[in-house]
């Protein structure tokens, strides 16, 4: 399928929801939850990237998702061609059962905060995992939004990075709204860094410049929480000034990026202290 006319047919549109979204047979509910979600998240984003892309929004089962993505991978979300591609799938994602020996290997205080916060579900650890896809919406929006605003960022590892940055913004900005997301995520990004130390294949930047999603789903959303790890120390340091000084030097040294070494040294200059903050994460024991 190469067109958009022809990625949404056969689906079910939505009716009555500002976010245009297509919804797969049975997975209205779903649908109208995330639509929801959505239409929160274009809000924020638009503020920090100023384009004509109307985004829609597909919450797909998986052959639905398999005829319109073949290349793709059912359980893992994605934002490219004006598209955010959902699976209908929830706690039963089959990406989190990969995921659960970071869960089993994490420290047991991190394990039981997590219950604390989430006492209603039977498996904190795979309701965490919804509530964070659920709510990653923004991070999906920036790949699409980013490029066609002109901040087309090479080093992987950072692009990801950053993505993960405006996401965790987005949940401090709305922490009134969304306060049980936010406090959930600063507990399970840790405790799936922590927990894959002694699981994970692949844990350096080299890798995952090398290989980036060929790193298996699951290790790359270790590597996720080791973004979001670093994500929080930085967002004490900038908080969402960190998000228009990296758009503005983007914009006006676009291939800034050609390295690490050549990124860090560059935000150094504009943002006093990033690159001992680099120095610093970059060496963490993984």
């Amino acid at each position: 399928m190469s067109t958009i006319e022809d990625r949404l047919s056969g689906l079910t549109h939505l009716e009555g929801y500002p976010f245009p979204t297509y919804f797969s047979s049975g997975a209205k509910v779903r649908a109208e939850s995330l639509s929801t979600i959505a239409s929160d998240c274009i809000d924020f984003i638009q503020e920090f990237y100023k384009t004509n892309i109307e985004i829609k929004l597909l919450v797909l089962n998986e052959a639905d998702y398999y005829e319109r993505h073949p290349e793709g991978s059912y359980g893992l979300i994605r934002g490219f061609d004006s598209l955010l591609w959902y699976p209908t799938c929830g706690e039963d994602n089959p990406v989190y059962a990969d995921m659960f020996p970071y869960y089993v290997n994490s420290p047991s205080h991190l394990k039981q905060r997590l219950g604390e916060l989430l006492p209603d579900s039977e498996s904190p650890f795979l309701a965490a995992c919804l509530m964070w896809w659920e709510t990653y919406m923004v991070h999906e929006m920036f790949h699409i939004f980013s490029k066609a605003d002109g901040v087309r960022i090479q080093l992987r590892w950072f692009d990801e990075l950053f993505g993960d940055y405006i996401n965790y913004s987005f949940l401090k900005r709305y922490s009134d709204q969304y306060e049980t997301e936010l406090k959930v995520a600063e507990v399970y990004y840790e405790l799936l860094y922590r927990g894959g130390h002694s699981v994970v294949k692949h844990s350096s930047i080299e890798d995952f410049e090398r290989l980036y999603l060929g790193v298996g789903n699951a290790n790359y959303c270790w590597y996720h929480a080791w973004f979001n790890v670093g994500v929080f120390e930085l967002y004490e340091m900038y908080g969402e000034a960190f998000i228009e000084k990296v758009n503005s030097l983007y914009k006006s040294e676009p291939g800034f990026d050609s390295s690490s070494a050549v990124l860090s040294d560059r935000l150094d200059r504009e943002l006093e202290g990033y690159l001992s903050w680099y120095n610093e994460w970059i060496q963490q024991k993984h």
